[in-house]
């Protein structure tokens, strides 16, 4: 039994697992910074130092990896005291395993980072604009090549963008009501934030504040959510109502019509080229 228990501990760890807390300072809130990863050996310590380096005293560190088959467990292990905790067993996604997460957070605040994404300095001078326990705050990516990605949102904004998951800090009181819909495979944070702006139960405030480097090349911004975007005129209307549903049909219908021109225009130009 002794030796099942030491094999099962080998994969969770950090300082928290041996009585150590991530406060350094009563006079500020604590923050939890989630990671969830698999099988991310080329990322898993760049992100572990860039969360590291934040001079904003009051960080911890939860990391949720899906049972790694690389040297993402050995990357944990050699940084067990600078992660408050991480655990590496199998799950099934990114939503299942930030849901999970969300049950070792002891932070006031919560801000999901992607293992691929780095935290920059902007991220501490934001923390320490947290107030407001009801608040949602949030600054701005650096996304594409795009140095200050996006901006305030509306209600508009929404029905075509979105406030970036890796711009955002949630106060916990929206996770001891909600979690993320794991239907969702990659846009289950756009559903969560269609909900909570129609249910108002938190404000949202931003501050032109670049705190973090969004890779657009990991699964978020490589692929796309086929469940979201059949359900996406749906979920408008639900959750943010009739005007900007209006808004999100005229916006595709323009596209459609974009598309057919653009495609009348390439078949044009082949004519022409005599291909």
């Amino acid at each position: 039994m002794n030796e099942n228990s030491s094999i099962i501990n080998m994969n969770k760890g950090g300082y928290r697992e041996k009585g150590l807390s991530a406060v350094k300072d009563d006079r500020v809130p604590l923050i939890s910074i989630v990671t969830v990863v698999y099988n991310g050996e080329h990322h898993m310590q760049t992100c572990i130092d860039t969360v590291d380096a934040q001079p904003y005293p009051n960080l911890e560190h939860i990391i949720i990896d899906g049972g790694s088959a690389d040297q993402t467990l050995q990357i944990l292990q050699k940084n067990n005291d600078r992660i408050a905790f991480w655990i590496s067993e199998p799950d099934s996604g990114i939503y299942y395993a930030m849901n999970k997460a969300i049950q070792y957070c002891k932070g006031d605040w919560y801000m999901f980072l992607g293992v691929d994404d780095l935290l920059l300095d902007g991220f501490s001078e934001l923390a320490l604009k947290l107030k407001d326990p009801q608040t949602a705050y949030y600054g701005c990516v650096v996304y594409k090549g795009v140095p200050q990605y996006d901006g305030p949102v509306d209600t508009f904004k929404l029905v075509r963008s979105n406030i970036c998951h890796q711009a955002l800090l949630y106060p916990k009181v929206v996770f001891e009501t909600h979690e993320y819909d794991v239907r969702y495979k990659i846009a289950a944070d756009n559903v969560l934030l269609f909900l909570l702006w129609k249910q108002k139960r938190v404000k949202f405030e931003y501050h032109e504040i670049v705190i973090s480097v969004f890779n657009h090349l990991g699964i978020s911004g490589s692929d796309w959510d086929r469940l979201f975007f059949q359900n996406r005129g749906q979920l408008i209307y639900n959750h943010l109502g009739i005007w900007p549903y209006v808004y999100h049909l005229y916006i595709s219908f323009i596209e459609k019509v974009d598309k057919k021109v653009q495609k009348k225009i390439r078949k044009f130009k082949k004519l022409l080229s005599g291909d």
